[in-house]
C-alpha cells in the first residue's frame, strides 16, 4: 500500500492540491484557434455573372483572371470556453483584381450616352494568339482597399487545431482601375491602356458577403458583390464573383 493509502491526512491535502490546480489552470487564458494572421499569397478566381456576364466571360487562360498577390490581414477574436467558440475575424487589406477576357473585347466610353461600352473585335489585323500564355489579351485590373468583418464559429480539433466557418460583409473601395489591351499587328507588338474609374464608368464602392472555410495552414473563400462593377445604368450589368484559397504563413 502507498503511503497516501496509510494516511488519511496525506491523501486530503493531494486532494486539495489537485483541486486548487485544477481552478488555477482555468484561470490561464486559452489558447487561441490557429487561424492566419498575416498572409500575402492568395490566388483568387474573379468572375463576372449577370445579364452582360455572357459578353464579359472571363478565361483562366495565362492565369490573366487569377490575382495572385494580395496582403490581406486578419486576427481572430474567441468568445466561449466549450470546443465550438463564437469567432469574430476582422480582415483589411489591398487587392489587386484581375478579369482576363475569353473574347477579344474592345471597351470605349460612348460620350453621347455617357457609357461604356464593350464588343468583340473583329479587325482581322489584330493577331491577338490562341496559345495559353500568348501575348495577346483584353482584361480589366483593378487595385482596392478591402474590409471584411467576419462573423461564425470555431470548433476545436485534435492537437490545439481548429476548423473555423465564417459569413460576413465585404466592402471594397476601387483606389485605381484600367482596361488593357494587347495585341500584334504586322508583327509588332502593340499595347493600348484606358485608366482611371471615371473613364469606364467603374463602380468606385462594391459591397457584397464573403464566407470562409478556415484551417491553420489554408482558407477557402469565396464572395459575391451585390452591386454592378460598373456605375448603374452607364455599363454593362454585370456583378463580380470570386473564388480562391490563401496559404497561410504566420500563426
Amino acid at each position: 500500500q502507498s503511503v497516501f493509502a496509510q494516511d488519511p491526512f496525506m491523501m486530503i491535502s493531494r486532494n486539495l492540491a489537485n483541486l486548487q490546480n485544477q481552478q488555477f489552470q482555468k484561470l490561464l487564458p486559452e489558447k487561441k484557434a490557429k487561424y492566419y494572421q498575416y498572409s500575402n499569397l492568395r490566388p483568387t478566381y474573379n468572375a463576372f455573372i449577370g445579364e452582360d456576364s455572357k459578353l464579359l466571360t472571363t478565361t483562366f487562360k495565362g492565369l490573366g483572371s487569377l490575382s495572385e498577390w494580395n496582403l490581406v490581414v486578419g486576427y481572430p477574436i474567441l468568445l466561449g470556453s466549450n470546443n465550438t467558440k463564437f469567432l469574430f475575424l476582422p480582415r483589411t487589406g489591398v487587392l489587386w483584381k484581375k478579369f482576363r477576357f475569353a473574347n477579344p473585347l474592345i471597351a470605349y466610353l460612348d460620350t453621347s450616352l455617357d457609357k461604356t461600352v464593350f464588343y468583340v473585335n473583329n479587325n482581322l489585323n489584330r493577331d491577338y494568339g490562341s496559345g495559353f500564355f500568348s501575348y495577346g489579351k483584353t482584361k480589366i485590373v483593378a487595385t482596392a482597399l478591402r474590409i471584411n468583418p467576419e462573423l461564425g464559429i470555431s470548433i476545436d480539433l485534435e492537437e490545439e487545431s481548429s476548423i473555423g466557418i465564417t459569413v460576413g460583409p465585404v466592402l471594397d473601395v476601387l483606389l485605381g482601375a484600367k482596361y488593357k489591351q494587347k495585341y500584334k499587328e504586322n508583327n509588332q507588338k502593340k499595347k493600348e491602356v484606358i485608366k482611371g474609374n471615371n473613364n469606364l464608368n467603374f463602380n468606385t464602392f462594391q459591397y457584397g458577403i464573403s464566407t470562409a472555410i478556415m484551417t491553420p495552414w489554408v482558407e477557402i473563400y469565396g464572395a459575391y458583390f451585390l452591386n454592378n462593377f460598373f456605375k448603374e445604368n452607364y455599363g454593362p450589368s454585370v456583378n463580380v464573383f470570386e473564388f480562391g484559397f490563401s496559404l497561410n504563413f504566420i500563426k
